[in-house]
């Protein structure tokens, strides 16, 4: 289902511009972790998480050798740079 959605995202929007929004309450580690590769395998601009105070110490393994950090700001800019 999430592929689909992500199929019908890129149809109008580029991939590059998409962040797949995740919804941690509904999650476990491996649904996590194919989450994160389904972003990877359409090549979006990353992953949102939503409720990330709710990771589990299994889950944050799971986004620790799945994911990786992109550090968006720096403190010297703001978002406006």
């Amino acid at each position: 289902m999430v592929s689909q959605a992500v199929q019908g995202a890129i149809i109008n929007v580029p991939a590059n511009k998409l962040l797949l929004g995740i919804s941690l309450p509904s999650e476990n580690p491996a649904s996590l972790k194919s989450k994160i590769n389904i972003a990877r395998m359409y090549n979006l601009k990353g992953i949102a998480l939503w409720r990330l105070g709710l990771l589990s110490n299994d889950m944050w393994s799971s986004l620790e050798a799945t994911a990786q950090a992109k550090k968006l700001f720096n403190n010297e800019n703001s978002a406006r740079d």
